[in-house]
């Protein structure tokens, strides 16, 4: 464009100097020929104008040629006759060629500066529609980071901030002034000294993410971020620094604690409400039974055996309770396995209708178990059997020995478990029965484990119920 411009401010010069050369010549030739009455010797500085003109207007320095050539001829056939019009001729072809010799590199130069301009044009709309497409992405991106929610903040390889959005500055309470001069170690105090190797796999360009740890704010106080940190590099893939991603945790920690508390009312609420319906039953019994103590005092024998049995369901149901939610003490020692089960059996509560099948392989005499909790695991699991099969049945207690362990299995033939429910019959407070509390399984879960051990079920609706209980040797 500039020169297309620079060569329009010209032609007026050019104008000039072609017509002041052709004028030149005329005025040489008719003075020359005219009054001097001589023979032109300058003929040679015909060629300036018709080079001129060829040059910079290509077919005029054409028009040039001929009229030049005319001109001479026409005076020459005039005053100087004795010229042989060979001459003249082959000097008006002399001068006929370089007009048009001249006139044809101009006119090439011209279509090769005009392609150049074309190109030049192209390429000057086509980076000025790259830079409006790349100012825009780059607008793009700043908007997208300013208004990102999750505070992003690029740090260099010194550890001082050298970008930030709006997120970012509003959770440290800093001004864009302030965090400019800021580090990373001023936002998270000892992070080179306890997060060395975060830098570490974040220099190797493995990601670091989601960590956590508490930032600083301006006036003091802390709040709980959540980190993703990736390395920035240039195309060479030296590292140039870090980008990092924080989140505020501060809600959801307040939200989660809320949620804890919530659940924590709801499940004080359903064990108080489980725990006084059960109760109820035993401690009404105890009061009808001193009711009747006082009005049939004969009678009191009998009522006191009823009154230790509701203690006892009562003792039973709190304890339940208490070891199915709090700690598990273990108290390891040799236990004999099979009079564990022989005591097992004789002194739980079986109707007729129900038979007791025991098996029990040999090398079980010395287990180191707690006998105690073993034998509320088995309770447990003989009592929801027996429940089981309230039209009777057979009511299975195995053990054996195999190379890592102990396994005892308690199975029955009762109504079985629903498909559904056998993924939630260890989880506290889930119950199918009518009135039951959700607590004794639970309880076996956290025992069995409490010893290393595993406790399985495999049921078949209308078929029974077999719990598979796996002790390891190696508990100790």
């Amino acid at each position: 464009m500039e020169t297309y411009q620079m060569t329009h401010l010209k032609d007026p010069l050019r104008q000039i100097i072609t017509g002041l050369s052709f004028i030149l010549c005329v005025i040489l030739t008719g003075y020359c020929m005219v009054i001097l009455k001589t023979e032109l010797v300058f003929t040679h500085l015909f060629y300036l104008p018709i080079v001129t003109a060829s040059m910079w207007w290509p077919r005029r320095g054409v028009y040039v040629a001929v009229l030049l050539a005319a001109i001479l001829n026409v005076v020459n056939l005039v005053y100087a006759p004795h010229i042989p019009i060979f001459n003249n001729v082959l000097r008006s072809v002399f001068f006929l060629f370089v007009g048009v010799v001249v006139s044809y590199i101009s006119l090439q130069h011209g279509l090769v500066d005009e392609e150049l301009q074309r190109h030049s044009e192209r390429l000057e709309e086509q980076v000025e529609e790259r830079t409006e497409e790349l100012q825009d992405a780059k607008a793009f991106a700043e908007s997208i980071i300013s208004n990102a929610l999750e505070g992003i903040a690029v740090i260099g390889m010194n550890g001082v901030f050298v970008h930030w959005n709006e997120a970012f500055r509003g959770m440290t309470g800093y001004s864009n002034e302030e965090l400019g001069f800021l580090s990373i170690q001023q936002v998270a105090p000892g992070w080179a000294a306890v997060d060395e190797k975060t830098f570490e796999q974040t220099s190797q360009s493995e990601p670091v993410r989601d960590f956590e740890r508490l930032l600083t704010r301006k006036d003091g106080s802390t709040f709980p971020a959540r980190i993703n940190i990736s390395l920035l590099t240039d195309e060479a893939g030296t590292p140039m620094g870090m980008v990092g991603f924080v989140r505020d945790e501060t809600e959801r920690k307040k939200m989660e604690g809320k949620l804890l508390d919530s659940e924590r009312m709801v499940a004080a609420g359903r064990v108080a409400a489980m725990v006084g319906h059960d109760l109820r039953g035993p401690l009404q019994s105890i009061m009808n039974a001193l009711y009747l103590m006082k009005r049939t005092p004969e009678k009191a024998g009998e009522l006191q055996g009823n009154i230790e049995d509701s203690v006892n369901y009562a003792t039973r149901i709190l304890e339940d309770l208490r070891y199915s939610t709090g700690d598990i003490p273990v108290h390891l020692q040799e236990t004999n396995v099979d009079a564990l089960l022989q005591k097992t059996a004789a002194s739980s509560t079986v109707p007729p209708s129900i038979r007791i099948d025991l098996n029990v392989g040999e090398g079980l005499t010395s287990v180191r178990l707690d006998p105690l909790m073993a034998q509320r695991v088995l309770d447990n699991l003989v009592r929801n059997s027996v429940e089981a099969m309230a039209g009777g049945g057979v009511l299975s207690l195995s053990a054996h020995k195999e190379p890592d362990g102990v396994v005892i299995k308690v199975s029955d033939t009762g109504r079985g478990i629903p498909e559904e429910d056998l993924n939630r019959i260890f989880t506290l407070f889930f119950t199918s029965k009518l009135g039951g509390m959700g607590l004794g399984l639970a309880y076996c879960k956290r025992a069995v484990e409490a010893h290393g051990g595993t406790i399985e079920v495999e049921s078949e609706v209308d078929r029974g119920t077999t719990f598979t209980v796996r002790i390891p040797m190696n508990n100790a």
